[in-house]
């Protein structure tokens, strides 16, 4: 029975000892990693102030193919990425930004569900054209001294992780960079013309947006065939808004719109004006950086912006790979 006793006592002592220890430990935590990309800041900001560009790098991607994942919401705050998955490491949980400088800083809210909140910011720091990243994870372990042993290995568990995203991060946006560096842009005079279209809305989600210029783009096309009506161009995008709300005008380039209208479709024109060009290469869904050129020759050359930018798609998505579709972007200007 002593012995027992004694067994017993150093149990206690060490559950105490455990417990005590717990309780000195710090509730909140942090870890960091960074990384240099050779690109501006504006191409790495650009990627990580949008959700929709998150399930490209992240270093959790490769662990689950079969992963669920919803992405909601525009560029910049309020841009949320929600997952679900099988993989015991991953479960479910949601991210949201909540804070974004451009160029400098970004705060994403992360929601585990019972487990409360934690955040993780992106710091952005350019330098000669390189842009170095800090991408931190702050946690809150809340009062259990159980919980708080976790912080000890946080380290070991997620940093490896984050060395894994920053690298993929770091491969998309010099991918980036050396296409948007080599995009063409020129002043030049647009004659004018007539089209047929249909303006619609959606959210500012991408599988709705491509839904949305699928079905406007058909009805298009079956209303031109149906009128034997000649197209003389690739089809394009009037940009109405695309803030919360997705707002466009897809249209075909027509010799006449003379034709008796039916259902949506609507005549339509673009004036001959002055315009900013761009030819921008590579997929749909990486364009805000070559936009962001666009602006800034815009603002060097001392120039306005007078009106709706426009897209023509010069290539078929249909049998093109994404790095090969060619767009022409145009701002008109005064």
């Amino acid at each position: 029975m002593k012995v027992l006793k004694i067994i017993l006592i150093i149990l206690v002592s060490l559950f105490a000892l455990i417990v005590l220890v717990g309780l000195l430990l710090p509730s909140k935590v942090s870890m960091e990693r960074k990384i240099t990309i050779d690109a501006p800041a504006s191409v790495v900001y650009g990627i990580l102030n949008d959700m929709h560009n998150f399930h490209l790098w992240s270093p959790w991607t490769s662990m689950d193919s079969n992963m669920k994942y919803k992405v909601s919401g525009p560029a910049g705050v309020g841009s949320t990425y929600e997952w679900d998955s099988k993989v015991s490491d991953l479960g479910k949980g949601k991210m949201k930004i909540i804070k974004s400088e451009p160029n400098k800083y970004i705060q994403v809210q992360l929601n585990f569900g019972d487990e409360g909140n934690d955040y993780s910011p992106f710091k952005l720091t350019e330098e000669n054209g390189k842009t170095t990243v800090v991408w931190g994870f702050d946690a809150n372990l809340g009062n259990s001294p159980f919980f708080k042993y976790f912080g000890l290995f946080m380290e070991s568990m997620a940093g490896p992780q984050y060395d894994k995203g920053l690298k993929s991060l770091k491969v998309m946006a010099e991918k980036i960079h050396k296409m948007i560096s080599g995009i063409p842009i020129t002043i030049e005079q647009f004659p004018g013309q007539k089209l047929y279209s249909v303006l619609d809305s959606c959210k500012m989600e991408m599988n709705e947006i491509s839904a949305a210029y699928t079905k406007a783009f058909k009805e298009i096309a079956e209303f031109c065939g149906k009128n034997k009506i000649q197209c003389t161009g690739a089809p394009l995008s009037l940009m109405n808004s695309y803030t919360n709300i997705y707002s466009f005008e897809a249209s075909f380039p027509v010799v006449d719109n003379k034709s008796k209208l039916e259902g949506r479709i609507i005549a339509s024109a673009i004036p001959a004006c002055k315009v900013v060009k761009a030819v921008y290469t590579g997929p749909y869904n990486n364009m805000i950086p070559a936009y962001d050129k666009i602006i800034a020759y815009i603002k060097d050359n001392k120039l306005e912006i007078n009106g709706r930018s426009w897209e023509q798609y010069i290539s078929d998505p249909n049998s093109t790979p994404e790095d090969k579709l060619i767009t022409h972007i145009y701002f008109p200007v005064k």
